[in-house]
């Protein structure tokens, strides 16, 4: 996506994983966990999954890359933040890694669509809250 943000903006906001919330529907709630802020727990509500996890950032080079992963006896997800500055405005492109596992992978098929379908609502309730 593009978003009509500067760089300094954008990144700030998606690096504090408390305001993922706002514009992800999958996540009830997101609270640091202690102050490096580098971990926060989350719950996360899809379906019929309800996961209580924590979700750690594993790599951060500023305005430019971040890479937070969660991993649970059911699932695993690593998503990538990938930053460019276009002039006054901002160049973001978020991958989702996701691997469901024990009797939820039978359902990926089903959950792997709605997924895709929720990912780009997501997008587009984050660059509304930037812009």
């Amino acid at each position: 996506a593009v978003i009509k943000a500067p760089i300094e903006k954008v990144f700030a906001y998606v690096r504090n994983l408390e305001t993922m919330p706002e514009y992800n529907d999958f996540l009830k709630t997101s609270k640091w966990k202690g102050d490096d802020r580098s971990i926060c727990t989350i719950r996360l509500n899809i379906s019929i999954l309800d996961i209580h996890a924590d979700y750690k950032i594993t790599e951060v080079i500023n305005k430019q890359r971040l890479v937070a992963k969660c991993e649970t006896s059911s699932v695993m997800f690593e998503d990538i933040y990938e930053f460019e500055e276009r002039g006054k405005e901002t160049f973001l492109r978020i991958t989702d890694h996701l691997e469901l596992k024990g009797l939820l992978k039978l359902s990926e098929g089903f959950l792997k669509g709605i997924f895709g379908k929720e990912m780009q609502g997501n997008m587009n309730r984050l660059i509304k809250n930037l812009e």
